[in-house]
């Protein structure tokens, strides 16, 4: 998932220290992994529509900022 941009790590460490992720990147995760459960998507698919989603996160956002 890393690879696909679907999270990123906190620090680049080397191989024998663990990597750590930001709590959204958890949340992305669980995102990813239920496209691909439920709606039988790799993870390329998945890292796409999660991609999409923050963008309408965003958009969605820059929207109500205007309107207020």
């Amino acid at each position: 998932m890393i690879e696909y941009g679907v999270i990123e790590p906190l620090f680049s460490s080397n191989k024998e220290e663990p990597i750590y992720f930001s709590s959204s990147s958890l949340m992305r995760v669980n995102t990813a992994i239920r496209l691909c459960r439920d709606l039988e998507v790799n993870i390329a698919g998945a890292a796409l529509a999660i991609e999409l989603l923050d963008e309408i996160k965003l958009l969605r956002k820059n929207l109500n900022n205007l309107q207020n």
